[in-house]
């Protein structure tokens, strides 16, 4: 059996358990609208670190290829996201 395999197939359903829950508990705990307003960034940040960790530990073969998906796609996230901030900060300023 390969266990390259068996990685990839309760690993990729992993991370999108674990951004649920933690964007759940965050905003179940968080009472700070200061921090509150950084969560989507924390959660970003959290999914393209166990992106990368995967794309690592599966290796550059056919495994790891949808993390390299999953990476790309939640690094255009966390740019938008940023974005998103500063285009908040500026509005804020303004008014």
């Amino acid at each position: 059996m390969n266990l390259r395999v068996f990685e990839y197939s309760w690993s990729l359903p992993l991370l999108i358990v674990l951004l649920v829950m933690l964007s759940i508990i965050l905003h179940i705990f968080v009472k700070r609208e200061i921090v509150r307003f950084f969560i989507p960034t924390i959660v970003i940040c959290f999914g393209l670190l166990y992106s990368v960790l995967q794309i690592y530990v599966l290796g550059k073969g056919y495994s790891g290829i949808p993390f390299v998906l999953v990476s790309w796609l939640l690094l255009i996230l966390l740019v938008v996201d940023v974005l998103r901030i500063i285009i908040l900060k500026i509005k804020k300023q303004v008014n």
